[in-house]
């Protein structure tokens, strides 16, 4: 009784790859008489087994993926990934978290599972409208799914009032915690279809989302990857950057390694001084994270950012000058 519960058992791995398979093939590899094929097919089914046959040629035994399957065996390190991901996906306002929370009392009631003795503290900021958010989300999702046509109402990050785009959504990118709609622009008229391409950050930005009834043409040579670049969210141009870092600032860009291949030279280790050389996708991206270093870095190259950051500095100490003058009159 044990080896034919272990046949039946061993017949259901090898029918979950999805594939048919052969009632000859089935009964070489289980190593045993094809006519208790038939048989193990018969128990599986009244286990609740969904297995369906058909013959011929290309016909054969295949497992129906929507039939009920048995849960895994989960081992303790596995159970407590589990349970630490909850707090995670919170934290960091994953849209689909509710949808997972509910798969994960599933997962629960199956491996009986107890909660974590010590849960990690999570500092975050304040979550964002996460239910306006997923409500544009699946929006979007829909209508790339149906490759229709969209109309939106979206504010720029640098604008006062909203504008109605058209566009033909492609994609819906993450990036660093925020959700991006990558869309053709039916507005812009360029030959090149790259030139056609924006980014619409999901926010409060965005008003209004309108799935027509009006379907677009596809370009099956899309590939998102030639629009997103490897570190950052836009495919722009690349700076190599060399800077000297101290103290903190020689900590902090060391630990985190910013940009594609750093590399780090030591100049001076007991006063923690570094040579930081790596490249840095779009020139925003690039000045940002230099300034963020504040005191604690020079950029040395290129000479192009090296003026634009000076320029920077120089502002930003009129603005602070005009606000101390305002305060003292």
């Amino acid at each position: 009784m044990a080896n034919r519960v272990a046949k039946c058992i061993k017949m259901l791995e090898v029918l979950r790859s999805g594939q048919r398979c052969k009632k000859e093939d089935l009964a070489r590899i289980l190593d045993t008489n094809p006519r208790n094929i038939i048989e193990f097919k018969r128990e599986l089914e009244d286990a609740g087994y969904i297995i369906d046959f058909q013959s011929g040629k290309h016909g054969g035994y295949k497992l129906v993926n929507e039939c009920f399957l048995p849960p895994l065996r989960f081992s303790q390190e596995e159970e407590t990934a589990l349970l630490r991901s909850e707090k995670i996906l919170k934290h960091n306002e994953f849209l689909h978290y509710k949808s997972f929370m509910n798969a994960m009392d599933k997962i629960k009631a199956v491996i009986n599972t107890k909660e974590l003795n010590h849960e990690s503290y999570i500092n975050m900021a304040e979550p964002f409208d996460i239910d306006i958010i997923n409500d544009i989300y699946n929006k979007l999702s829909d209508a790339i799914n149906k490759k229709s046509k969209i109309k939106i109402k979206y504010k720029k990050i640098n604008s006062a009032t909203y504008k109605e785009y058209l566009l033909n959504p492609y994609e819906l990118v993450h990036n660093h915690g925020f959700w991006y709609l990558l869309a053709i622009d039916a507005d812009v008229k360029s030959k090149k279809l790259k030139d056609k391409f924006k980014f619409f950050k999901l926010t409060s930005r965005i008003k209004e989302v309108t799935i027509l009834n009006k379907p677009f043409y596809y370009d099956e040579d899309f590939n998102v990857k030639d629009y997103v670049g490897k570190m950052s969210l836009f495919n722009t141009d690349s700076y190599d950057i060399e800077l000297i870092a101290s103290g903190a600032g020689a900590t902090s860009i060391s630990e985190k390694k910013i940009g594609l291949n750093p590399s780090i030279e030591v100049i001076d280790q007991k006063n923690n001084i570094i040579l930081y050389k790596t490249t840095i996708e779009g020139k925003y991206n690039a000045i940002a994270i230099i300034l963020s270093l504040g005191q604690n870095a020079k950029l040395l190259k290129p000479k192009e950012l090296v003026d634009e950051i000076k320029d920077n500095i120089l502002n930003m100490e009129k603005i602070y000058d005009e606000y101390t003058i305002k305060e003292g009159e």
